[in-house]
């Protein structure tokens, strides 16, 4: 009857340790499950960001093209603007009532034309107004 007695313990304590066991292993296994589920995340997270790199690295790329560009252009316009000082220096003093009158002209040719296209931009009157 001990024996019996005995059995019968450990048998309750073994059955005990089996329902523990599962418990934790079913622990374990929704623990990797998450764990599986954050690995993908952080893959696709990671493939996001070498993508957002190389854009990165792209836009980086054509700023420093436009920048060396844009010296490139100044660089021209100052140019240009030398040159065309240099040309007209001698005009402008020679001339400078001829070249006043002649951008006054072109001024008002300019109004004239816009009040032909868009109406009375400049206030000036257009030909059919004119009595």
């Amino acid at each position: 009857l001990e024996l019996l007695s005995a059995l019968a313990h450990d048998n309750t304590v073994m059955e005990c340790d089996v329902r523990d066991y599962d418990a934790a292993l079913t622990s374990v296994l929704d623990e990797m499950k998450r764990l599986k589920a954050e690995e993908v995340e952080l893959h696709k997270a990671n493939g996001q960001v070498e993508q957002l790199h190389d854009l990165l690295a792209r836009e980086l790329k054509v700023r420093e093209q436009l920048r060396d560009e844009n010296e490139a252009l100044s660089a021209r316009t100052t140019h240009l603007r030398a040159a065309l000082a240099t040309a007209a220096g001698p005009l402008t003093s020679d001339h400078e009532e001829d070249t006043s009158a002649l951008v006054e002209a072109l001024a008002h040719e300019n109004c004239v034309l816009r009040s032909l296209i868009v109406g009375d931009a400049c206030g000036v009157e257009t030909v059919g107004e004119v009595a």
